[in-house]
């Protein structure tokens, strides 16, 4: 199995690659700017290009293919996000524990949602997600990139298998 498939799907589209690590590298060079760490330049990273890969269709696609151990992995994996900048950026464990968990459960409510329900739904989250848990310094975006790839990317587009019909591109 070729192990960038997790990144962004089997079959992406260059347009999508150039979109997806574009999005990684302005998030990892401005987090890097601020806060002058690798560590929390490299979660940057993650969020921000995870956020565009979800809204590929091959990266919905291929992880609407894996069954329901990975997608729990997937989420799961993410509190190592969370655990990392709470502790380089100064929070609490209890902000990272409230953070992790409103993203797991706002990632199992979706889930739970009639299809029509659940893109509403996800923004709805991530928007009070966002407004409700403190901004770390430097790390404004955290909160709300974790959520947006997660809730709105994972729980959303991974689900029905393809994002919403791309616009149209020049050569894509």
């Amino acid at each position: 199995m070729r192990p960038w498939r997790w990144l962004h799907g089997a079959d992406p589209r260059r347009c999508d690659l150039l979109a997806t690590y574009a999005a990684a590298a302005v998030a990892a060079w401005a987090t890097w700017d601020v806060t002058g760490s690798w560590v929390l330049a490299l979660i940057a990273a993650d969020l921000g290009g995870g956020v565009v890969a979800f809204a590929t269709p091959a990266t919905a696609r291929w992880y609407a293919a894996r069954r329901r151990p990975v997608h729990v992995a997937f989420v799961g994996v993410h509190v190592l996000h969370v655990v990392v900048a709470a502790s380089v950026g100064g929070a609490s464990p209890v902000w990272a524990v409230a953070v992790f968990a409103y993203a797991a459960a706002a990632v199992v409510l979706v889930r739970l949602l009639p299809p029509a329900a659940a893109l509403p739904a996800a923004f709805a989250l991530v928007a009070v997600g966002a407004f409700v848990h403190p901004v770390l310094p430097g790390l404004a975006a955290f909160v709300p990139l974790l959520l947006l790839k997660l809730v709105v990317g994972f729980a959303v587009h991974a689900r029905r298998g393809a994002a919403p019909a791309p616009a149209p591109t020049l050569g894509c």
